[in-house]
């Protein structure tokens, strides 16, 4: 896994607007079915944990778990976050990428 380079992408993503992250906004946009890729924190609570796999499941949507939440916050500029959502395909592909190295 090439996490720093993977968070890199995901702060371009970021700044491309291609990412929802947040609760409430990162939930419905799950129940939308939109996005690619769902990037949930490794040090995510349990509970939380269940329901955003469901979610992405029931979806369809790939979903991974990599850094914790302070490291997901940070690469996207933003306090702690335990799950974000890419909705570009190709950075979406590209960050996988970068997490199965």
């Amino acid at each position: 896994m090439n996490l720093e380079r993977a968070l890199s992408l995901l702060g371009i993503a970021q700044r491309s607007g291609n990412v929802i992250s947040g609760s409430d906004t990162l939930i419905k946009t799950l129940r939308n079915g939109d996005g690619e890729l769902l990037i949930i924190a490794a040090d995510c609570a349990r509970n939380n944990r269940e329901k955003l796999v469901h979610l992405a499941e029931r979806e369809q949507i790939d979903y991974c778990f990599a850094a914790t939440a302070t490291e997901l916050g940070d690469a996207i500029g933003k306090a702690r976050r335990v799950a974000v959502l890419i909705m570009d395909r190709g950075l979406a592909r590209a960050v996988r990428e970068r997490l199965d190295e």
